[in-house]
């Protein structure tokens, strides 16, 4: 449940994959503003589709960024947007696609700006 405070949000997000806590993040935005994550996803997410249906679950939501596959079998995602249509594409990504096995999903930065290019791209 959010935490007014001063004209911030406040949100602790707990991921947790098969009984394993994985990481906790705190969240905060300014109002105005937008935040943009960069996250790493193992396990079974290179030749399943993960790209396509990320991509996919980002324009429902209506997040910008992009995605790509690394030569380590993981996969980068960069989402941009409001805060609660960021959060659940992370929650989405944990899970991933029906034909993919998420191990370990790990937010690598984020940060707050007041402006995301448009669109989602596909990165090889």
């Amino acid at each position: 449940m959010p935490i007014k405070r001063m004209g911030v949000n406040l949100r602790v997000f707990w991921l947790d994959l098969q009984g394993i806590r994985l990481y906790k993040t705190v969240i905060m935005q300014d109002t105005q503003g937008y935040i943009r994550v960069n996250l790493s996803v193992t396990g079974t997410v290179q030749g399943v589709g993960f790209r396509y249906w990320t991509r996919q679950k980002a324009l429902e939501l209506g997040v910008h960024g992009q995605v790509s596959n690394n030569a380590d079998g993981s996969v980068d995602a960069v989402f941009c947007g409001v805060t609660d249509a960021v959060e659940k594409m992370i929650r989405l990504c944990a899970e991933g696609p029906a034909s993919a096995i998420v191990d370990k999903l790990k937010v690598v930065s984020r940060d707050f700006t007041v402006h995301c290019p448009g669109g989602f791209r596909i990165l090889r």
